[in-house]
């Protein structure tokens, strides 16, 4: 009671249990007298806005966040490794825990080590398999953590302590790391961490390099995907291809274009 500045001590017995009512009366109370308002605090004014709400329930209210999600996107890496980090942060990625979450009846153990329940935090940090990978890659430092911590936690501490190189490749092993998950349950394919390791290198490489001929070629001006030309007026135009398949058969075809595109045979 706000007026006489004093617990109401019939509603909170009625509405909390004996634990919770006594640490809400051992709460100290203000020697102001205000009047009670309502404060939304996801704004700086208090006030609701559909923009902080839809911020709110995309994950994003925070201004950490915001700079996660922008360092996150900024990175040189394939998409599925961006987005895979990205889903890591929200908690998309489908664990068994996560899965149990939504009712799916399934253990929520890690396939892997059989201790824990298997968390994205567990299954990227914390398991046995994950700690050794990142111990071998020199990385341990970075993304030591405890249970209770979020993905989005541990990478948010990442990018804060990491080189902009050590990201791309935590990035990259925590692609490879779900990727070596994903064979063991569905495929029972074991992976070793060194395994893990070269995957991670071998796939940054070879987009690296890719990344690297695409940009030579647009400095070059050539056009990537080839496209038809018509021939000379009153001429025709024949475009033919031709398979071999794995039983010995042939295959070839033909198709016939005048000097407009219009097609004549095949």
């Amino acid at each position: 009671m706000a007026d006489e500045r004093k617990w109401d001590i019939e509603v909170i017995d009625d509405l909390f249990d004996d634990r919770d009512s006594a640490l809400i009366k051992r709460t100290p109370l203000s020697i102001h007298v205000n009047i009670d308002s309502w404060y939304w605090l996801l704004d700086g004014k208090g006030d609701f806005t559909v923009r902080s709400c839809y911020r709110r329930l995309q994950g994003e209210c925070s201004d950490d966040h915001s700079k996660l999600w922008k360092k996150i996107w900024a990175m040189k890496l394939p998409s599925k490794v961006t987005h895979l980090v990205w889903r890591l942060c929200k908690g998309c990625l489908p664990t068994n825990a996560a899965l149990v979450m939504k009712h799916v009846n399934i253990e929520a153990g890690c396939p892997w080590c059989h201790r824990e329940a298997e968390t994205s935090v567990h299954v990227m940090f914390l398991c046995d398999f994950a700690k050794t990978v990142w111990l071998t890659a020199g990385m341990a430092h970075l993304v030591n953590c405890f249970s209770y911590e979020t993905p989005s936690a541990v990478l948010q501490k990442v990018f804060e302590q990491g080189t902009k190189d050590q990201c791309v490749e935590i990035a990259m092993l925590c692609w490879s790391i779900w990727n070596r998950r994903n064979r063991w349950v569905w495929d029972h394919v074991n992976g070793s961490v060194f395994g893990v390791k070269n995957i991670a290198t071998h796939l940054l490489r070879e987009w690296t390099e890719a990344q690297i001929k695409e940009e030579s070629r647009k400095i070059r001006g050539e056009v990537g995907d080839r496209v038809w030309s018509p021939p000379p007026t009153g001429w025709l135009k024949i475009n033919i291809d031709a398979a071999v398949f794995l039983d010995g058969t042939i295959g070839v075809g033909a198709v016939i274009r005048d000097d407009r595109g219009c097609f004549i045979g095949a």
